[in-house]
C-alpha cells in the first residue's frame, strides 16, 4: 500500500511517495510536487506499476500508459506524445522544409519515401 509523506524535519516542500517495490522493499521516493492531490496520483500509479512488475505483467507498452496516466493526470489531460516512424518522418520533414533550403527538404523527403517504403506496413506502428 503507497502513502505519502513529508519530510520530517521541513527541509524539502514535497511529497514523498512511500511504497513497495517489485522486489518486495519499501522504498520512499519524492514525488517532485507540492501538490498533494498530485502526488497522490503519481503515487498511486508507482505503486500499481511495481505491483505490475512484481507479477511480471509489467510490459515496455504497459510502462508507457503508466507514465502517460500519471502525466495526463498532473498536467490536465495531455499525456505522453506517441509517434510512428510515418509520423515521426512527417513532423521531422515539416520542421525541416521550414528552417532549411528547398534542396535540403526535397532530399529530406526523399529519404523519407524510401525509408518508409522499405518498412512497408511496419512504419504505421506504435512502437519506439
Amino acid at each position: 500500500m503507497a502513502s505519502l509523506v513529508k519530510d520530517a524535519r521541513g527541509r524539502s516542500p514535497f511529497w514523498y511517495c512511500a511504497f513497495t517495490d517489485a522486489k518486495g522493499r519499501r522504498l520512499k521516493k519524492s514525488t517532485g510536487e507540492t501538490s498533494k492531490s498530485k502526488a497522490q496520483i503519481i503515487c498511486t500509479q508507482w505503486q500499481r506499476a511495481a505491483d505490475m512488475a512484481r507479477n511480471r505483467t509489467f510490459t515496455e507498452e504497459r510502462a508507457r500508459e503508466v507514465l502517460s496516466e500519471i502525466l495526463g493526470s498532473v498536467n490536465g489531460g495531455e499525456g505522453l506524445r506517441s509517434f510512428t516512424v510515418r509520423k515521426w518522418f512527417e513532423h521531422f520533414c515539416k520542421i525541416k522544409a521550414d528552417s532549411q533550403d528547398a534542396k535540403t527538404a526535397s532530399k529530406y523527403e526523399q529519404i523519407k519515401g524510401e525509408f518508409l517504403e522499405f518498412l512497408g506496413p511496419k512504419a504505421d506502428l506504435n512502437r519506439t
